[in-house]
């Protein structure tokens, strides 16, 4: 009996279309104003952001060449259109998300054919797309910038140009989503047929592990007000992240050129030939960022001016040399620690207190995340 109206309910439900699809991942796609992952930014967002306004920061693997520009080069077609339509700050913000939405819509609405296809089942068919379209794991994380996101949407529709015996456009989008990911060959090399979801406990999984993974949205509103001050303020201004490296987007999300301010943020580059200290090996190496957290108050008496002002010089060597921002960016764990706040405190105040998550794997950014001022100013 159970079944019967079940299938009654599924044979009641209509088809998704690639419209409806999208408009769903449009108002998911603009709504999704937290941060999840550092690769979300710093490994499409930030490439494509530099490249067509020409300011913005390169990570090393990206120095070296060791990545593919194939997955940037799509976020730089948005960008280069807000830039010659000379559209404002939101648009910057917005137009990467519309194609993310986009992207997504496209995999889910291949989805629903591919299942068709393999299963001869529509009441199947539309009971996969509708959880996919509703899963809150995919809700999360499917129109974010990864190049998972739009390797598991190319990989869908290079699986239901298989099974429709369509061998070119499937080949052609496979070897793209291998550039794009080398590490898809896997699915190519070992394809077997997708199982879908068995029993109602890993619907719950999904939530669960989708509510467990969030990290709440001050480290967007931390590069929003950025912004607004760098445009508020007539003269440049400086800003200094004593963060752990990659804790919020970089100039894809603050989008203030190189003039107007100077920036600043602890490195986690590995050990490369120009960076290691002559005399020290590779398992000796700490980045900046590990040396950092090592010893805070070491770090800002060795790589900092003695004289806390802005417009100290960096007149001494170091080997991450910084001058004293007017603003610094601090998770409140780190302002808890009675040593550093001795030394900020009487030069800074703060100005912005984002609360951030009730929890964080990563203690070094648990607890709100502080926006100081220096008091000078």
């Amino acid at each position: 009996m159970n079944k019967i109206w079940f299938d009654s309910f599924l044979d009641k439900l209509p088809v998704p279309t690639f419209w409806a699809i999208l408009s769903i991942r449009l108002v998911n796609s603009l709504t999704i104003n937290t941060f999840f992952q550092a690769d979300e930014y710093w490994q499409a967002l930030e490439p494509a952001h530099k490249a067509v306004f020409g300011y913005g920061y390169l990570t090393w693997e990206w120095e070296l060449g060791l990545r593919s520009y194939l997955h940037p080069l799509l976020y730089m077609l948005p960008y280069w259109i807000t830039k010659q339509l000379h559209l404002d700050y939101n648009a910057v913000l917005n137009a990467p998300r519309l194609l993310n939405a986009l992207i997504a819509a496209i995999g889910e609405y291949y989805l629903y054919h591919l299942i068709l296809i393999k299963s001869k089942n529509p009441g199947l068919s539309k009971l996969v797309s509708y959880l996919s379209i509703f899963s809150a794991w995919n809700w999360y994380c499917w129109c974010r910038s990864f190049a998972n996101s739009l390797e598991l949407s190319l990989t869908i529709v290079s699986l239901y140009y298989l099974e429709m015996k369509l061998m070119l456009r499937c080949l052609i989008l496979a070897a793209l989503t291998c550039l794009i990911r080398p590490t898809n060959a896997i699915v190519w090399l070992y394809y077997l047929p997708t199982e879908f979801i068995k029993h109602p406990k890993y619907i719950l999984l999904s939530v669960i592990v989708a509510l467990a993974s969030i990290t709440f949205d001050c480290e967007i509103k931390i590069t929003d007000i950025l912004h607004t001050l760098g445009e508020k303020n007539e003269d440049p201004i400086s800003v200094g992240f004593l963060t752990p490296c990659h804790s919020t987007p970089f100039q894809s999300h603050i989008h203030i050129p190189s003039e107007q301010a100077n920036i600043w943020f602890l490195t986690c580059d590995p050990p490369l030939t120009s960076n290691l200290k002559p005399g020290f090996t590779v398992e000796e190496y700490l980045d900046e960022s590990d040396y950092f957290y090592g010893d805070p108050v070491e770090f800002l008496k060795v790589n900092l001016p003695t004289i806390i002002d802005p417009k100290s010089p960096i007149d001494f060597e170091s080997y991450w040399p910084h001058q004293w921002p007017n603003y610094i960016v601090i998770f409140e764990d780190l302002w808890q620690d009675e040593s550093i706040k001795n030394i900020l405190q009487s030069s800074y105040i703060i100005v912005e207190q984002l609360w951030n998550a009730p929890f964080h794997w990563d203690s070094r950014r648990r607890g709100d995340l502080i926006l100081l001022k220096y008091k000078g100013d």
